[in-house]
């Protein structure tokens, strides 16, 4: 080192700094390529296998298979026959019906409640009355026009024969033969007799138009019975049709006037469903198809029932028409009763020899099969969607579609069904237990030409 200074001390300034460059470099190079020496001739690193575990899946064995497309529509089921029973006339309220109140049964025809009739009793007399007056001097006047008709008879014999008389004293008085006295007496009986035919013709002309007003009088009170009698019917209030009380509001005492509400009866025999269906699928709805009806949350149809009728136009809002469902309480293991909403679901059109897979198998256009302990890829086409499963095209005959983990999913990942894990825990189960020096095999299985039935 001291001659290494010594040397430097005597060397110019500028030659020192390339001297002191050129060690550096060296220094740098060498260090480099011990480096790269060592990496070289260091062992290489034992290599591992990292291998996953297989994944749990759930698989559906995908068959050829002939389905109904259901057609689902929402509805509120109400009775086919209800009547809102209200007062049509006034009075007071003078009796119901014994025990009257909600859901009380009651039959067609069934006094339920009565108004107090006397007001109306009273107004049917009266017409009645005036009617048999009016009638009356209907048939007075039949005797009268008689009685005319026999007066004018005689009236015109009479005038013939004064007229006769008339004329002779007359062709005497011409001759001289007979006074002038006497001959206008003759003159004045033929005036008079003329007079008195003429004034029996005119009462016997005036007796049609008075017919005619007294008809006319026969007509307006016998409506006038009509509408008493009405009026009286309306006080009793009855039921219209066998059913159930469903509403009421009216007590005894109570004054009502045409239009107050009294109570409502409905029929729960026979209930409808008005079931709004896409016009879409309007093609395939037909009268008389069965329809099985839900209640919300729940799969087993709680009732049967049959398409009666299309509604003839659709709805422009939500392009839907409604379908009526007619149900029949009598023949239903349970009641529908009015006013419950249920699912209504009609058989629609079928679909024969195709794949269906749970809707929420098939993710962006593709499903996974299980092929060999992995899960592989396979593309789809979804030809229709039948609310929860869908018909698709891509599959085989026997291909094993996975239904569960589908996040966890990619193409080539290892995956183990379920069905497969249960049956070598079975298996595992029944070694285990053969193995066990305290486990009895059952009778059958001690007999060595026993074949266990699987």
């Amino acid at each position: 080192m001291g001659t290494e200074t010594a040397w430097l001390c005597g060397v110019p300034m500028g030659r020192k700094l390339i001297v002191s460059v050129v060690v550096i470099v060296a220094f740098v190079g060498a260090s480099t390529g011990v480096a790269i020496w060592l990496i070289r001739t260091a062992p290489a690193p034992a290599e591992s296998d990292v291998s996953r575990p297989p994944l749990l899946v759930k698989g559906l064995r995908i068959e050829p298979q002939t389905v109904v497309e259901p057609i689902s529509g929402f509805g509120t089921a109400r009775p086919l026959r209800q009547a809102r029973l209200s007062a049509q006339v006034s009075g007071e309220v003078v009796a119901v019906a014994d025990d009257l109140h909600v859901g009380m049964v009651v039959e067609e025809g069934q006094v339920l409640v009565q108004i107090d009739p006397r007001e109306y009793r009273q107004r049917l007399d009266s017409a009645q009355s005036d009617l048999a007056a009016v009638k009356a001097q209907l048939a007075q006047m039949a005797v009268e026009e008689r009685n005319l008709e026999r007066l004018i008879e005689t009236a015109r014999r009479e005038l013939t024969s004064v007229e006769w008389e008339h004329r002779q004293v007359e062709s005497l008085y011409e001759q001289g033969a007979a006074p002038k006295r006497e001959y206008e007496q003759s003159r004045l009986a033929v005036e008079r007799m003329r007079r008195t035919l003429q004034s029996l013709e005119n009462q016997l002309a005036l007796l049609p138009t008075r017919r005619s007003e007294l008809e006319a009088t026969v007509q307006n009170r016998t409506a006038d019975i009509e509408i008493a009698t009405l009026q009286l019917a309306r006080c009793t209030i009855r039921a219209p049709f066998a059913g159930l009380v469903e509403d009421k509001s009216i007590e005894v005492g109570e004054r009502v006037q045409p239009g107050t509400p009294l109570l409502s009866v409905l029929d729960p025999d026979i209930v409808e469903v008005p079931v709004k269906v896409p016009v879409s699928l309007l093609p395939f709805v037909k009268t008389g198809r069965e329809c099985r009806l839900f209640t919300s949350g729940s799969d087993e149809a709680g009732w049967t029932g049959t398409v009666k009728r299309i509604a003839p136009a659709a709805d422009s809002q939500t392009r839907t028409t409604d379908v009526f469902v007619r149900i029949d309480n009598r023949v239903q293991e349970r009641v529908l009763r009015p006013g419950v909403f249920v699912l209504a679901r009609i058989d629609g059109p079928t679909w024969a020899d195709v794949f269906v897979v749970p809707r929420g198998s098939v993710q962006e256009g593709r499903v996974f099969v299980y092929r060999d302990g992995r899960a592989a890829a396979r593309n789809v086409r979804v030809t229709r969607w039948l609310q929860e499963q869908g018909i698709v095209a891509g599959l085989e005959r026997g291909d094993v579609v996975i239904t569960s983990n589908l996040d966890a999913l990619y193409d080539g990942a290892p995956v183990r069904l379920e069905v497969e894990m249960q049956a070598e825990n079975a298996r595992a189960d029944r070694v285990a237990t053969a193995d066990d020096p305290l486990h009895t095999a059952p009778a059958d299985e001690e007999r060595p030409d026993k074949v266990p039935v699987r």
